[in-house]
């Protein structure tokens, strides 16, 4: 007895100096893909095809868009808690530790918005963070599906850089875990890749790469061309389809071995499946659990996200300079605050998305010759939808202020709310930019007319006191005037 109980302590002992180690172990990446001629084969379990495999290319000024469809985590660097690691022993099985894993993932255009190919300490400075979880095991399909990571954007033909890394997070207190989600929750959403949103994000992320007390357990950069170059000097083209990474240990026998022979993709899952089993499990096959991998898949056609949304995040990219000055918490209060404006924007944005829809005078899409009958009625239907729209979207922020009590709230809900609803200059923004419209569309409209229609005494359009007959009046002649 006395024995075995040496033998438990230096298993403790050993165990308790290893997780103080830190593990660095990128592996060996490469990736091979699915092209749009194999997925229409007739089959959902596809072999995958080298790299460099020659495909139709997306063209530029077709809309693109990125999601990370899956991941599989496999020998992740955590070491085992001594718990897990005794019952691994004594049961004679192997028991992962919850790993912190935070993905970072960085898309790019090349030569727009200063987008190239970086190496060195800050090569991952502009990687964002779109997943995180304090609970990953060791050989388990990562929780989450098909993340937005690039786009949808109009793609202009240049080169694009694409940089992807798992990251395992070895100190991560409670307050960290709070930061890194709101961060994810954050980076997670399909914002405008000219955003400020994203820049203030990718410096967020960035810092999850700096220091040495963060584990990085595969990364991989690649670019992919459009059309244009020789085509006989074969090279990577950015087409749709589903592009999957593999990490092998960095050990002569596991370098030597071949897998893009022995592998499937799953295309009704995304998942790996072995090779020549997907008629087993109900049509799931026989996932591939032996090495970590990625999936991701590029697309084309989404619609497009407005580039003109820029989503300012001032307060905390200023924090962000003095982050190594702040606590934790107050950067969450940042991001709390930095939701709260977005919130914000995100009514200016639901306005500010139709007004286009009204700048074309009525008479004009009338004359114009090259429009059918159908599309002009269509234009027509789509300015008094976009008309009726703003109408409401505005009246609905002034009901909001004015329930809040926005002029002066006193108890937190009032306040919280008040932080996510239009204040009254953006109120004022709002109905200049009408009342422009108005004007360009009746240069003869009397200040007093127009005043009747959209006023700017009042925070919202609608005047007060009148009646609901007079209110309806007004309404339809804030449509119509906008519609002529």
């Amino acid at each position: 007895m006395f024995l075995k109980n040496i033998k438990t302590l230096t298993v403790v002992s050993t165990l308790l100096t290893l997780n103080a180690c830190t593990h660095l172990n990128e592996g060996e990446i490469d990736y091979a893909k699915t092209t749009i001629a194999s997925e229409k084969n007739g089959t959902d379990y596809l072999s995958l095809l080298p790299k460099y495999t020659p495909v139709d290319a997306i063209n530029s000024g077709e809309t693109i868009s990125i999601h990370l469809s899956g991941a599989f985590a496999h020998d992740l660097p955590e070491p085992r808690s001594v718990s897990e690691h005794l019952q691994g022993i004594w049961k004679t099985r192997k028991i992962g530790a919850n790993a912190e894993v935070a993905v970072i993932a960085s898309v790019c255009e090349q030569g727009i918005n200063g987008c190239g190919a970086e190496f060195g300490p800050g090569a991952l400075d502009k990687g964002r963070v779109v997943y995180f979880s304090d609970s990953v095991k060791d050989r388990q399909q990562m929780n989450f599906s098909y993340l937005p990571i690039y786009g949808p954007i109009k793609y202009t033909g240049k080169t694009l850089i694409i940089q992807l890394a798992i990251v395992e997070l070895d100190t991560t207190n409670e307050q960290q875990k709070n930061l890194i989600k709101n961060l994810a929750a954050i980076g997670g959403k399909s914002y405008p890749p000219a955003s400020k949103v994203l820049q203030a994000i990718d410096k967020l992320g960035s810092s999850l790469l700096q220091g040495n007390h963060h584990d990085i357990a595969f990364r991989y950069d690649l670019t992919l061309v459009s059309n244009g170059g020789e085509a006989d000097v074969k090279h990577p083209k950015l087409s749709a389809g589903n592009y999957v990474f593999i990490r092998k240990e960095r050990l002569p026998d596991k370098q030597k071995e071949s897998l893009w022979d022995k592998v499937e993709l799953n295309t009704k899952t995304g998942k790996l499946i072995k090779q020549g089993t997907g008629n087993q499990n109900d049509g799931l096959g026989e996932e591939f659990r032996d090495n970590t991998y990625l999936v991701l898949q590029v697309q084309k056609g989404f619609q497009e996200a407005s580039l003109d949304n820029q989503q300012t995040l001032a307060t905390l990219t200023e924090e962000l300079a003095k982050k190594n000055n702040k606590r934790l918490e107050d950067i969450n209060k940042v991001l709390s605050k930095a939701g709260s404006q977005l919130a914000r924007q995100a009514k200016i944005d639901a306005v500010g998305k139709y007004v286009p829809n009204l700048r074309e005078k009525q008479s004009d899409i009338d004359n114009n010759k090259n429009l059918s009958p159908a599309d002009k009625q269509e234009k027509k239907d789509r300015q008094l939808i976009a008309a009726q729209k703003i109408w409401d979207l505005v009246q609905s922020a002034d009901t909001e202020y004015a329930n809040n009590n926005c002029d002066s709230p006193t108890t937190d809900a009032e306040k919280e709310n008040c932080s996510q609803t239009l204040t009254n200059d953006q109120f004022t923004q709002v109905k200049v930019e009408l009342r422009g419209i108005i004007v360009s569309k009746s240069p003869a409209a009397s200040p007093v007319n127009l005043n009747q229609v959209c006023p700017l005494k009042d925070r919202g359009i609608l005047i007060p006191g009148q009646t609901a007959t007079q209110q309806s009046a007004q309404r339809q002649a804030f449509i119509k005037a906008l519609t002529n």
